[in-house]
Order: structure tokens, then sequence, then C-alpha cells
């Protein structure tokens, strides 16, 4: 028997996945498993994801306390993590637009010696599949797979495979079973931190033209975000429209990338000056013509 509880965040900002000024409820399942050796792990997985959610700064959780009216116990396939129309329809019900869902597919751990080393060193991979569901339709909008990238094997000039590139994706190391494994989940949370940004891009409004090239057109634009959502000089943004596009009669709104700027100022927590990199003439085009326009924090 698995337990399924949804977590609740509200994404009350005014950046969001979809729309600014929109509220947007998101619910977090607790992944399947498909042993009893996945199981002892599965809390701890479950457990990082949320805070995942909640140290992205954007997220608020509801406390589980109130939350005991929609818990539901359902038998369900080992093999796989899927989600039946009672807990989508539990999510619609509390208001929620996306349900994060997944399964804790696979816990490993080895140990090979190390003859650089001179001693064992201790391998653990976390193998996690994450999907982000739309409630509405019930259609997955975006699937990962964290812990591909593991190895068993030591690299030459170290015994960490981690200290490679900078990778979360990759195996934990460790002198202990336990340390391996603290490893792998911390790479994990790496990952899941990765794909938060991703899946939930900070976006921020822009609020006027500040300085103009009579060829180049826009030369410099105030954007409403700074210090808050972590902005700092250099970082870059993509400049995007929203726009209408009619696909079989069904009209979606596509995102379209027009320019990139680069913060050169930040002003406060609200504010910052950012330099035109590109699409500098179609910037200020849409500027003129009223349209809204964002940036997309990378």
């Amino acid at each position: 028997m698995k337990k399924i509880l949804l977590f609740i965040f509200s994404f009350s900002t005014s950046y969001s996945l979809i729309a600014q000024s929109e509220k947007i409820t998101v619910g977090i399942t607790y992944f399947s498993y498909p042993s009893y050796k996945e199981k002892n792990y599965v809390e701890q997985v479950n457990e990082i994801v949320a805070n995942e959610f909640v140290k992205a700064g954007r997220f608020t959780v509801v406390d589980r306390t109130q939350l005991q009216n929609i818990k539901a116990e359902q038998e369900l396939q080992k093999t796989e993590d899927f989600l039946d129309s009672k807990v989508i329809e539990q999510g619609r019900t509390l208001g929620a637009k996306y349900l994060v869902t997944g399964q804790l597919v696979s816990v490993a751990t080895s140990s090979s010696y190390s003859v650089e080393a001179k001693k064992y060193v201790y391998s653990a991979s976390v193998l996690t599949s994450v999907k982000l569901i739309d409630v509405e339709t019930s259609q997955v909008l975006q699937a990962e797979t964290f812990g591909r990238g593991q190895s068993s094997a030591p690299v030459e000039g170290g015994f960490f495979r981690q200290m490679m590139a900078g990778s979360c994706d990759v195996a934990g190391y460790g002198s202990s079973t336990d340390e391996a494994l603290r490893s792998a989940m911390s790479n994990l949370a790496c990952g899941l931190k990765n794909w938060v940004k991703r899946v939930f891009p900070v976006m921020v409004s822009v609020v006027e033209i500040q300085e103009t090239h009579k060829k180049k057109g826009a030369r410099k634009i105030l954007i409403a975000g700074g210090t808050g959502i972590g902005l700092a000089i250099r970082k870059e943004l993509t400049i995007i429209e929203f726009v209408k596009t009619n696909v079989d009669g069904k009209e979606l709104i596509r995102k379209k990338e027009i320019g990139k700027v680069e913060v050169i100022k930040v002003e406060d927590e609200n504010f910052s000056i950012c330099e035109v990199n590109e699409g500098g003439v179609d910037i200020q085009e849409r500027i003129d013509k009223g349209i809204t326009l964002k940036a997309i924090v990378k």
C-alpha cells in the first residue's frame, strides 16, 4: 500500500511559469517505489523534492496538518509511477494547476579498491524520475530522470566522480556506504534545484527603455527585478513576448524570444538596469506599441 499525500505550494509572487499576475499552486505527491529496498529511502527523496521548492524562495508549503482531509491510501503498481483520476481530482479541488509526481526507481551501492588512495571507495546511485502534470488536461508537460550518470570506478586524478565538471548527474562517493548515499542524495538535490529553475523560470517585466540608439534601437532597459530575485551585475537574461498561435483550431500561447540583455546595475530589491546585447530594434518596436515584454532569468 502506498500513501499519496499532496504537498501544496502556492506560487504567490508575480513571477510564474505561465502568467505573472496569477497565483499558481503546485501539488507534490509521494513518490512510488518498486521494492522494499527503495521504500527505505523514498521519504528522504520526497523531502528533497519538497525542500528544493521551498529553498527556491518563490513557493510556500501548506502545513501538512491542513492536508489530512485529502490523505488517501491506494494499491499502486510496483513498477510504475502513475496518477489515477482520484488523485488528480484532489489536486484540482485544492486549486493545484500542476502536480509533481515521480518514482524512486532504484538505489544501488558498490565498493572498489582504489590503488591511488590505498583504500576502498564506496559509490551510490539514486535513480529518480520526476514528472510535471497539468491537472486540467492530465497531460505530462515535463519529465526528467536524475542519477543516470553513475560510475563505480574511481577516476584519474581523484576518486570522487562528482568533482568532475561540476555536474549534478553523477554517482555519490565516500569513504563508507552511508557517506556515498549522502553524496548521491546531495547530487539529486542539485539536479532537482536546476529542474525547478528550468520548469518554473523567474520572469520579470520590462518596465521601460532608458536609452536608445538611432540604428540599434533599445540600448538600456529597466526591469522589475533586483536583489529580491538574486540578480547581480553581469547576469544574462532573455527577453520574450507571449504570442497567441492557433494550432488545429486551438489557441495556444508560446514564448517568443526577441532579445538578450545583461544586468549592468542592480538598483535595489525591485529594479535593475540592463544593457541590450541582442534584439534592440525588436525590443524598442514592441515597447513603442505597448506590447508587454518579460525577462527570463537564466
